[in-house]
Order: C-alpha cells, then sequence, then structure tokens
C-alpha cells in the first residue's frame, strides 16, 4: 500500500490563485473581497464590473457604451455627439490616455491632434463613420504627437497638396480600418490620400483608394508622386493594406514633368515592412506636351529598405512619352524585397503617346539592391511608339544587383520597334549582378531574355507550360495561378526551401513556407 503524506493531501485541496496572488475563485468557497471572479486582476472591491474581464480600472475605453476603465464614465466622457457637438471638441479637451468615442454619421470639416496618447475610434467603424472635408484642407492632421490612434473613420473629399485624406509630420501613430477614398489635389501634389513625414506609424487594415490628381491648363508643377500614398523618410509597418484605383491626369495643355508612384510612394531613408498589400487598377497619364514627361511607378515607387509580402500588383497603367515600371518602379540605393506575391497585367507605355518604355511589370535601376522571391511576374506589358524593353522585368541594378528565385515569368509581352527582353531584360552595360535560379519561363516575347543566358535543358531556369489551375478571362486578380495536377511547378523551386508539407518547394507565388 503506497502512503500520501498529509501535506500533500492540504496542498492539493487549497484554493488557487492567479498570478496576482488573487483568488479567482474557480474554488466553492464563498466569494471574498480580495477574490478576481473574473481573472482580470482586480479583486471585487476594486473592479467595478468582476464578471467581465475587459473590465477593470485602467483599460482602454472600448467606444462601446460601457464604462470599461471603471472611471465612472461611460465612454470615458468623450462621446461625440453625446458629450461634445464636434470630434475636433471631444479631441481639444482630451487628455494622454483618453479615448474620443465617435457615433456613426457624416461629420464635416477637419481634425487636427496634437496631444499624445489620444484615441479617437468611430464606434461602429469606417463604413459608417465619415470625416468630410468638403474640398477644404486635409481632413485630419496628426502633427508632433506620439501615441496617438484614429480607428473606425473614413477620410473624404480633402484637398490639398499634401495629404487631402491624411497628414502626419513628426508623429508617431497607429491607423486601424481608416480609408482615405476621393480626395484630390491641383498642383505639386505628394500623398493625396496619406502623407507621412518624418513619421513612425502601424497601419492595420487601412486604404488609400480612388484618390485623384489632374493637372490642367492652370497647373505648372514639377512632379506629382504617391498618389494614394507617400511615405517621406518615415517608418512603416502595415497588414492589410490597400493602395489602389488612384489616378494622376496631366492634360494636354497642363506643365508637368514627373508622375510616379500612382498607389504607393516610398522615399529614400524609409523604412517600411508590409503583409498583405493591394496595388491594383492605379493609373498614371502625361499628356502636356513637354517632351521631358517622365511617369514611373504606375502601382509602386520604391525607395529606402521596403520589405513587402503577400502583395498583388495588377493592371497598373503608365502613359507618358517616357514609362518605367507598369508595376513597380524601384529607384537606385534602394533595398527592395518582394515575396510570395504576384506582379500580373501591368502596361507600362501607350502605342500612340510613349517613345520609350521598360519593365512592363518592374524596372530596378541601376545600384537598388532587389530580392525576388517566390513571385508571379505574368501578363505585362511594355508598349511604345518607339524602343521598349523588359516585358516583365527590367534591371539595371549595379554591384548588388537583383536575385530572382523560385518565380514564374510567363507571357510578358512588347509591342514596339525592336523590342528586346520579354520575359526578363538585364542591362548589361551597367555592371549588373543579376542572379536567377530554379525560375520557369514561357511564352513571353521573342527574344525571352536580354542579358542573361536562355533557359536551357538541365539548368535551374527553364521553360514550360506551367499548367496553372485558370489563367483566362481580363480580370487578373481573379486568375487563379496555383499548380494544377501535372504542373513542372510542383517540387521544383529552390530545394533548400520547403512548402507548408515539408515536400521541396513549388514555384512561383503560392510555394514556399509563407504561400499567398
Amino acid at each position: 500500500m503506497r502512503c500520501v503524506p498529509l501535506f500533500v493531501l492540504l496542498a492539493a485541496c487549497s484554493p488557487s490563485s492567479d498570478d496576482t496572488g488573487r483568488d479567482p475563485d474557480s474554488d466553492s468557497d464563498t466569494a471574498t473581497t480580495e477574490d478576481d471572479l473574473d481573472g482580470d486582476g482586480f479583486g471585487v472591491t476594486e473592479d467595478c464590473n468582476d464578471d467581465d474581464a475587459t473590465v477593470f480600472p485602467g483599460a482602454v475605453d472600448a467606444c462601446d457604451g460601457v464604462d470599461n476603465d471603471c472611471d465612472g464614465t461611460v465612454d470615458g466622457g468623450f462621446a461625440v455627439p453625446a458629450d461634445f457637438a464636434t470630434i475636433q471638441e471631444a479631441v481639444d479637451a482630451a487628455s494622454e490616455g483618453d479615448t474620443v468615442c465617435v457615433a456613426p454619421g457624416t461629420y464635416n470639416g477637419s481634425l487636427t491632434l496634437t496631444t499624445d496618447g489620444v484615441r479617437v475610434v468611430g464606434n461602429e467603424g469606417s463604413e459608417v463613420t465619415i470625416l468630410d472635408a468638403r474640398g477644404a484642407g486635409s481632413v485630419v492632421t496628426i502633427d508632433a504627437a506620439s501615441d496617438v490612434t484614429l480607428q473606425g473613420v473614413t477620410l473624404t473629399r480633402g484637398h490639398a497638396s499634401q495629404g487631402a485624406g491624411l497628414w502626419a509630420s513628426d508623429a508617431e501613430f497607429t491607423l486601424r480600418d481608416v480609408h482615405a477614398t476621393a480626395n484630390t489635389c491641383g498642383d505639386d501634389c505628394e500623398g493625396v490620400g496619406v502623407y507621412l513625414h518624418l513619421s513612425t506609424a502601424t497601419f492595420d487594415d487601412v486604404s488609400a483608394t480612388a484618390n485623384r490628381f489632374v493637372a490642367d491648363s492652370t497647373t505648372i508643377t514639377d512632379r506629382a508622386a504617391g498618389v494614394g500614398m507617400y511615405v517621406y523618410v518615415s517608418e512603416v509597418t502595415a497588414t492589410e493594406l490597400d493602395v489602389s484605383d488612384n489616378e494622376a491626369i496631366v492634360q494636354p495643355d497642363a506643365v508637368a514633368q514627373i508622375i510616379e508612384g500612382g498607389g504607393l510612394y516610398v522615399s529614400h531613408a524609409s523604412t517600411v515592412d508590409i503583409d498583405g498589400l493591394r496595388v491594383v487598377g492605379n493609373r498614371l497619364r502625361s499628356d502636356g506636351g513637354q517632351l521631358e514627361e517622365i511617369a514611373r511607378g504606375g502601382g509602386m515607387h520604391i525607395g529606402g529598405t521596403t520589405d513587402i509580402r503577400h502583395a498583388v500588383v495588377a493592371s497598373n497603367v503608365l502613359e507618358a512619352k517616357t514609362s518605367y515600371g507598369g508595376g513597380i518602379f524601384v529607384v537606385e540605393d534602394a533595398q527592395f524585397t518582394l515575396s510570395n506575391s504576384q506582379i500580373l497585367a501591368n502596361r507600362s507605355g501607350d502605342d500612340a503617346l510613349t517613345l520609350t518604355a521598360g519593365g512592363g511589370g518592374v524596372y530596378a535601376v541601376s545600384w537598388s539592391v532587389n530580392d525576388l522571391s517566390f513571385v508571379d511576374v505574368v501578363g505585362n506589358e511594355v508598349v511604345s511608339d518607339g524602343a521598349c524593353i523588359g516585358g516583365g522585368i527590367y534591371s539595371g541594378s549595379g554591384v548588388d544587383g537583383m536575385v530572382l528565385d523560385s518565380s514564374l515569368v510567363v507571357d510578358n509581352q512588347l509591342t514596339c520597334v525592336n523590342g528586346q527582353g520579354g520575359g526578363v531584360f538585364v542591362n548589361s552595360s551597367s555592371s549588373s549582378v543579376f542572379t536567377a535560379a530554379y525560375n520557369l519561363l514561357w511564352d513571353n516575347s521573342e527574344p525571352t531574355t536580354f542579358g542573361m543566358s536562355a533557359p536551357q535543358p538541365g539548368e535551374t531556369n527553364f521553360e514550360a507550360d506551367p499548367l496553372f489551375v485558370s489563367y483566362q478571362g481580363t480580370d487578373p486578380t481573379a486568375w487563379d495561378l496555383r499548380p494544377a495536377d501535372g504542373s513542372p511547378l510542383i517540387d521544383a523551386g529552390n530545394p533548400a526551401t520547403f512548402d507548408v508539407d515539408s515536400t521541396r518547394a513549388d514555384i512561383g507565388a503560392h510555394g514556399g513556407p509563407d504561400p499567398l
């Protein structure tokens, strides 16, 4: 017979406690003043609702009609319009740590945030909480403030040369469920939807869409950049970002030399990390009658250190006398990493307007550093009345150059006189270093490559029909470019990398350990 010491039995029968030392009362004894019934770290004498773990002293007001922080006021006492008639009045009265809770509705005018630690939250989300500047300046300004949060609002009808939807400088802030749409600019435009200057920002479910710049006979400007979003010497961390359907148009009687970054513009010395990005349907057209007019980066203009995963860059268009990078333009000194992403059906150039064009999908200039892994470069086009190069990819990279790994380069086309590099063009005159391995090239305009060796039997780069699940229709976002049964993409990627099923990686955006 095995004997259990009495002190062990007593210990097993003693009440349990949470890590605060209080009894969460999971036992059957009568609750005491020190018990923490909901396990939130506060006893019944301190907690104003000890049946709800989201309610306790010091909690953040959730704008849900409940006194979350036990301060005796519902929604912090800064509810709009219950406590204050306007959002600006509530913000001006708030202090660090306060939350301004905004009821559904349309609020006309502009909002300026300059107090550290203030949160502005649309109670029921962005679809029903609209901030409308009515064409008079930026919708929201965040100026020299830190730990600011803006959540659950739509920013619309701003009109300004920078940040018509949102303008931020010297700020540290978070945007969550915030959407800048239908904002405009008429001269020297940067970041019509969102403009960041010397700031640090965290984005979650943020968009800058359908913003517009139009240069007419009254416009004389050097450039317009980042119609959707402009990031200048700033640090951005984003999940689920959408910069689509933005447009910059330079009309025939206007003067504007450079337009660039239809969806997103990232400047030098910026650091950007994005997981989940949609860049679809942006358009830059410059028809101002000036020979030096240039359009670059129909979808994105990339500088600084930029790391993007799980992106779809599709149906972006450049139309100017010189057009570079229908999908993406990478500037010199940039360090750009793109993985498990798709670059689809972008176009650089116009058959009547363009004299020089390149990089239907990607145009990377000399001295940039580029790493493209598990990327689909499919169905892009370069169009010109003169010369054109790099239907899918143009690499003019310098010392460190470009790495293309486990990627697809399929059905990219050149429509011009004497086009070169329907799939890939490498500028061999710029001392470029271009490393390509485990890639499939297929059905690109001939010659498929320029400046790199054409795929040969037995090499890691090869030519074969990719056998997609579905590659048809005019909407590239509806293409299903996963490998069908029997596809040569299966288990043909970099052998040092594995799919989620622990087999050798497949080629393309749906391959590798972190598929699209």
